[in-house]
């Protein structure tokens, strides 16, 4: 008995003694399967910050185009609509007064002065006469444009109304019209088929007159209408 419970002691010394040899192998492992388990965790939660950021980006991105979008939506909304604004009465009485000093330092100071310039002559004046005079047509065509645009919005008044579209239409009978006309005049001179002597271009002047007192009367009605002067301050004592 005593010889049997002694090698039962030693054969639990044994296994004992296995069990704390194998112990830090198996501690190995799983502080390395902890590491791995932790590194996957930490890598996943990067991962998920990652996307959270660039969700948030894209969709502060969205936001943005969408403002943006609105802005410019609301912009042409603006523009599109019929209210007025002081852009709009700022050029129906800015517009007339830049069409009137047009026509008047062209047809009524350049083209009298250029055929008094020495060694011009008549072939010569009227080709530069059709570049200029087309130039200024082209100019006039965006000024009108852009005085409709400024005369269909509302509170602008009948007599204003009338009067642009009076001269818009002048406008367009001067361009379609007369200048044809006068282009075909040119083109015989030049080709040296006609000396130059015509009266066509009297429709022309006659246009440009009507255009002239059209304008004015556009001027001071607009001047009377949506020009206002503020009074002096009279917190500043005199001396």
């Amino acid at each position: 008995r005593i010889e049997s419970g002694a090698a039962s002691e030693t054969a639990a010394d044994v296994a004992a003694f296995d069990v704390a040899a194998s112990d830090p192998e198996e501690e190995g492992a799983k502080v390395r399967t902890t590491a791995l388990e932790n590194r996957r965790m930490s890598t996943s939660l990067e991962l998920k910050v990652m996307c959270s950021r660039q969700g948030s980006r894209l969709v502060s991105q969205r936001l943005r185009q969408a403002c943006s979008t609105g802005s410019r939506i609301r912009g042409m909304a603006k523009i599109l609509s019929s209210q007025d604004t002081r852009l709009y009465a700022g050029a129906r009485v800015v517009l007339p007064a830049i069409w009137l000093g047009l026509i008047i330092g062209i047809s009524l100071i350049e083209a009298p002065l250029k055929f008094t310039a020495p060694g011009i002559t008549i072939p010569l004046g009227l080709g530069i006469g059709r570049l200029v005079f087309t130039a200024m047509n082209w100019v006039e065509i965006v000024i009108a444009v852009i005085l409709l645009w400024a005369v269909l919005k509302e509170h602008v008044g009948r007599l204003y109304r009338g009067l642009a579209c009076g001269m818009i239409a002048v406008l367009i009978i001067k361009i379609t019209v007369i200048r044809p006309l006068l282009n075909k005049r040119t083109d015989a001179v030049l080709a040296g088929v006609n000396d130059g002597g015509s009266s066509l271009h009297l429709l022309y002047i006659a246009a440009d007159g009507i255009l002239i007192l059209g304008l004015i009367t556009m001027l001071i009605v607009a001047v009377r209408r949506w020009v206002t002067v503020q009074p002096a301050s009279q917190d500043a004592t005199p001396n």
